[in-house]
């Protein structure tokens, strides 16, 4: 289901929003419950991070669903890829839906590894430290988040992997 969804938004297809929109109760009910119709369904954290970034591309906000989403990340954060968080960051500032929860979390990830992974694209980087000064309630926090993800070297070691074949 997600990757049908994820799909018809990257492909522009006309009618993504109105699939979505019907999409809202079944992908609500499974992210809060994990089971469809009493049927238990696993959901990794790659699949709730591309629930909320699908509903951001699309401009549709479900603050139930995105709230839904954003519990489920905080007990999974640490087993996320850093893309899929990145992703799944982006959403929830992009939307304008703060789950301060998941951000302090997230944020407490960032300082622990001090930064994201050598190698991680400049995109994610800039997007990553963009959903935390819009997200972040903690202002402490948050200056030592994007100093993290914006210091020379991150930088540098982000513009150093463009020239990498």
């Amino acid at each position: 289901v997600i990757n049908v969804l994820w799909a018809f938004v990257t492909s522009g297809f006309h009618s993504s929003t109105e699939m979505l929109q019907m999409a809202t109760q079944p992908l609500r009910q499974w992210v809060a419950t994990g089971s469809v119709d009493a049927q238990a369904i696993h959901l990794p954290p790659r699949d709730l991070c591309c629930i909320v970034w699908c509903f951001a591309v699309e401009g549709t906000r479900h603050i139930p669903l995105f709230e839904a989403v954003g519990e489920r990340l905080c007990v999974c954060y640490k087993d996320a890829q850093w893309s899929d968080l990145t992703d799944a960051l982006w959403a929830f500032a992009a939307s304008d839906v703060a789950h301060a929860r998941l951000f302090e979390v997230v944020a407490t990830r960032v300082v622990e590894e001090q930064g994201l992974p050598a190698g991680t694209p400049l995109a994610d980087v800039v997007r990553t430290a963009w959903a935390f000064t819009a997200a972040l309630e903690d202002l402490e926090m948050q200056t030592t988040v994007v100093k993290l993800l914006l210091s020379p070297a991150a930088l540098g070691a982000a513009l150093d992997a463009l020239d990498e074949p």
